[in-house]
């Protein structure tokens, strides 16, 4: 055989030993992927909240009040001062009843003059900042002291607990009725009051009343005191009526009753605006003096509340306070037992307390 062959021979044979021993890739078992580490599975995130918008700063709201003295200080010129900060001003808004009769913005300071009533009076104002905006605003309350109180009516506003046909008892000196109770009260809650009444009309020094005059007319109806009105008012402006008549003579409606708050409105109109506060009347010993006093008590109610939305009109229920209880047996069947006052002065003060008449003031 020639050498080519033998060499090609051996090639073939070489090559056929090596495949013969080794494996196809089926007989190959497969190889595990690498190893990775498992990752944590990620929380969903929570989708962020819009944010608000920045709400403006709103301006600070002040509430003050000041008491003026009108008895040591007269009707004069009062200074009420608002106190400002470094570059602030102050806007007057709302005017008060009274006179502005000076004013200086920067310093936060007026001139007040008061008013002829003494029923509370009030401004508001803004303080403005440096830059014109609005760094507070406020209201100031404006308290006149003394409130001028007149009780008005007849004996029982006089004070007489008895009267036997010839005499009222007790004597003037000691007799207060229901004033000398209701005057503590008042004295008691912080609210400055001057007693008012004509010349004259005093009862209870020797009781030791602080103030011993009032507007109680023994003996008079409910005519009389429409006709007095005017001239009473005259010579002592009063700012407050505490009206209980009709107890003498009494009628079974109460167009009298209008007929003096029509009067007061005459002398309002050339002076200032008085809050009449008025009582149904207590009840009578006789039953048949009794039927009058319901009567002219339901009109009273009714001429009252038509009333109401216009002027300072209040109702005092006296008729459900006292009762015939309270009613001296030994009197002609008219007037109040001293307890009997003391009822009377709590529903005259819880009257007067519950309306814009006094207000707190430090």
């Amino acid at each position: 055989m020639p050498r080519t062959s033998v060499a090609l021979l051996i090639a073939t044979l070489w090559t056929v030993s090596a495949c013969s021993g080794s494996r196809s890739a089926d007989d190959i078992p497969p190889t595990d992927p690498p190893v990775q580490n498992p990752t944590e599975p990620t929380e969903p995130t929570e989708p962020t909240e819009p944010t608000e918008p920045t709400e403006p700063t709103e301006p600070i709201v002040l509430r003050s009040c000041t008491a003026v003295d009108l008895i040591n200080t007269g009707s004069g010129t009062q200074k009420i001062t608002i106190e400002l900060g470094a570059g602030e001003r102050l806007v007057l808004d709302d005017m008060p009843r009274g006179a502005v009769l000076g004013f200086d913005e920067t310093l936060g300071e007026l001139q007040y003059q008061p008013p002829a009533g003494r029923h509370p009076d009030f401004f508001t104002y803004q303080i403005v900042a440096a830059d014109d905006s609005v760094a507070a605003s406020g209201r100031m309350d404006i308290r006149l002291d003394p409130m001028r109180v007149m009780p008005l009516g007849d004996s029982i506003t006089h004070g007489v607990e008895i009267y036997n046909g010839s005499i009222d008892t007790p004597p003037v000196p000691v007799r207060v009725g229901y004033r000398k109770s209701l005057l503590e009260q008042l004295d008691a809650a912080g609210y400055v009051v001057d007693f008012t009444g004509q010349s004259g009309q005093r009862a209870g020094a020797d009781a030791g009343i602080r103030d011993e005059d009032n507007g109680g007319y023994p003996g008079v109806d409910i005519s009389f005191i429409d006709g007095k009105l005017i001239e009473v008012l005259t010579e002592k402006p009063s700012d407050v009526l505490l009206l209980h008549i009709g107890t003498n003579q009494t009628p079974t409606e109460a167009a009298g009753i209008d007929s003096i708050l029509d009067t007061l409105e005459l002398w309002e109109a050339s002076n200032h605006p008085v809050t009449v506060f008025v009582a149904t009347i207590m009840p009578k010993r006789d039953p048949g003096q009794q039927l009058q006093v319901d009567a002219f008590n339901a009109d009273i109610r009714t001429r009252i509340a038509a009333r109401e939305m216009n002027d300072r009109v209040f109702l005092v229920e006296q008729a459900s306070a006292v009762t015939v209880a309270d009613i001296d047996p030994a009197d002609v069947g008219l007037h109040p037992t001293p307890a009997g006052y003391l009822r009377m002065a709590d529903a005259w003060f819880d009257a007067m307390d519950a309306t814009d008449v006094f207000i707190d003031c430090p």
